[in-house]
C-alpha cells in the first residue's frame, strides 16, 4: 500500500475510531482494598485489552435520608452509580479505542472480594425543583426503591459492563 493512501486510512481511522466505555462499578465487595486507585494497563495486542483496577480507601459521609441516617460512600476519581432510589455506590469508567471492525467481548479474569458489614447505603437522591421568589431550588430526596433495598442481592449485580461504542472526533 502507498505511503500516502496508508497516511489516508489512518487519518480516517482516528476520526472515526469507536470508543467503548467499560462501567467497572466498584461496589462494597472490591471497596477494601487500600492500594492507590488506579486503572492499569496490563497487556494490550490486536487480540485484546487486559485492565487491571485497583481502587483507593474508601470515605464515607452520613447523610440525613427520608428514611433515616444513611452512609454515602466514595472512591477519589470515581464517579457514583446514575439509578434513583438505587443504593448510590462508587463507579469507575474507562474509555477503552478500539477498531471499527473489531467484535467486542468481555471477560472477568478474576476479582478480589472483600464483604463489608454495617453500612446503611444512600439512595441516588430525586432532586425536586421548586420556585421561591422567582428562583429555583432544588431538595434531594433520598428515597428507597424496595426493588432493591428489599432483597439480599449485590448491586449493580455485575462487577464489569460494556458501555455503548460511539465516535471519538478529534
Amino acid at each position: 500500500m502507498s505511503k500516502g493512501r496508508n497516511q489516508q486510512r489512518s487519518k480516517l481511522f482516528s476520526l472515526r475510531c469507536p470508543f467503548l466505555i467499560l462501567s467497572l462499578s466498584v461496589s462494597l465487595l472490591m471497596s477494601g482494598l487500600s492500594a492507590a486507585q488506579q486503572v492499569k494497563v496490563l497487556e494490550s495486542d490486536d487480540t485484546g485489552i487486559l485492565l487491571s483496577f485497583q481502587p483507593g480507601p474508601l470515605t464515607k459521609q452520613t447523610v440525613d435520608t427520608d428514611s433515616g441516617e444513611a452512609e454515602i460512600l466514595r472512591l477519589a476519581d470515581c464517579g457514583i452509580t446514575d439509578e434513583v432510589g438505587y443504593p448510590m455506590l462508587p463507579e469507575k469508567s474507562v474509555l477503552v479505542g478500539i477498531p471499527l471492525e473489531a467484535e467486542v467481548s468481555l471477560q472477568i479474569v478474576s476479582t478480589k472480594s472483600v464483604v463489608q458489614s454495617g453500612y446503611s447505603i444512600a439512595p441516588l437522591p430525586k432532586l425536586v425543583g421548586e420556585r421561591r421568589n422567582g428562583e429555583l431550588f432544588y431538595e434531594k430526596h433520598f428515597i428507597k426503591d424496595p426493588q432493591v433495598y428489599c432483597h439480599d442481592v449485590f448491586y449493580p449485580p455485575q462487577v464489569v459492563s460494556l458501555g455503548r461504542p460511539g465516535p471519538f472526533l478529534e
